[in-house]
């Protein structure tokens, strides 16, 4: 899988917004504090038996785009907060 499919993959379970990471499908909220707990959906979510560590895939994501500072390009490093970004405002304009 692609760095990108990755982030594609997670940006479809998952919102991000002031390190508060909220599940697409039934709305139940995590703090970046709480990361090492696992994620507690509704009881009704089609998501709870399979996305317990949104923490732990968002970190897979973001390793997935790291390449060592030597030989990173300032594009890509760009590219990647522009694609957060953009994803951030999405969920924004989705909340309101």
């Amino acid at each position: 899988m692609t760095p990108l499919e990755k982030l594609i993959s997670w940006h479809e379970s998952w919102a991000l917004r002031n390190q508060i990471v909220k599940c697409k499908s039934c709305g139940a909220e995590q703090s970046e504090s709480d990361r090492e707990l696992a994620f507690v959906h509704e009881p009704t979510c089609l998501n709870a038996r399979f996305a317990t560590n949104p923490w732990q895939a968002l970190d897979q994501v973001r390793e997935a785009y790291w390449i060592p500072p030597n030989t990173a390009p300032v594009d890509q490093e760009v590219k990647v907060a522009t694609v957060m970004q953009k994803m951030e405002t999405d969920d924004e304009i989705q909340a309101d």
